[in-house]
């Protein structure tokens, strides 16, 4: 009989030992959901095409770096994409902040003044921001070449 007492002892406090395992893998489980559904609430996402200011065809191979403008002394934050055949670019997951544009492709140069309604290449993402088609324009190289007549 005590042996049987002793066995049921020990599956009593087995039992207690799974349920209080499984409490703590609740414990913390919950706040690692939480805590991933609060970091993605606080990311924002950019999209766009670049295209040639001159034909409006999409350029592709363009490199566009957004910046995360820091406080200083903390250093900015670049990241980047390249914009495929269709022109298209996009960083699904930005921190939310203010940023700096800077698309790059060889032959190519950025021209402010040609991204009509925006004063700068600097913007802001809020949390949860997702800014689509932006229009990126890339202006074709050019050089004049030619002789002095005198």
């Amino acid at each position: 009989m005590s042996q049987d007492l002793g066995r049921y002892l020990i599956d009593i406090k087995q039992g207690h030992i799974r349920r209080i395992l499984e409490l703590m893998r609740s414990a913390i489980l919950v706040p690692l959901v939480f805590t991933g559904l609060q970091l993605n609430a606080q990311q924002a996402g950019f999209s766009g095409v670049v295209i040639n200011s001159i034909t409006r065809e999409p350029v592709s191979g363009a490199h566009i770096t957004v910046s995360l403008i820091a406080k200083f002394p903390d250093p900015n934050q670049p990241y980047g994409a390249t914009s495929g055949p269709d022109g298209r670019f996009s960083f699904p997951s930005l921190p939310a902040g203010r940023y700096q544009l800077l698309p790059r492709r060889n032959g190519f140069i950025f021209l402010e003044s040609e991204n009509r309604g925006v004063p700068s290449v600097v913007f802001t993402l809020q949390p949860g921001d997702t800014v689509k088609d932006r229009i990126v324009e890339l202006t074709p190289e050019a050089i004049i070449s030619g002789k002095r007549h005198r």
